[in-house]
């Protein structure tokens, strides 16, 4: 979630963990929006290290599109303030696996 004022991006994106059972729920499948969700960093930077493996290793798995939607955040905000896509600079496979996944709108986000 970014925060804004308006039309306005006011602040650095932040991760704000807010307990919501209900909405977990709606993602549960997703081990990347779970990942990203986690409120200590070190486990974060953890989890998402590990998805991002499996991303890498497997261009069937379920959690391609959340890493896409996170691409188009690209539009908005540089890369280096959101940790996933800092993370993902770290994983050449996945990086490569998804320009080849990608379609013409987030090939030029990735390849950037």
């Amino acid at each position: 979630m970014i925060a804004r004022d308006g039309q306005w991006a006011r602040f650095r994106p932040l991760l704000w963990v807010i307990d919501d059972p209900e909405g977990e729920a709606a993602t549960a499948d997703s081990t990347l929006a779970g990942a990203i969700r986690e409120s200590i960093p070190e486990a974060r930077h953890l989890r998402l290290s590990d998805v991002l493996n499996q991303l890498g290793e497997n261009p069937e798995h379920p959690d391609w599109p959340v890493l896409f939607a996170a691409m188009q955040l690209t539009r908005e905000f540089p890369p280096s303030v959101l940790d996933l896509l800092r993370q993902l600079a770290m994983h050449p496979q996945t990086l490569a696996l998804a320009l080849l996944k990608a379609d013409e709108d987030t090939f030029d986000r990735i390849w950037r």
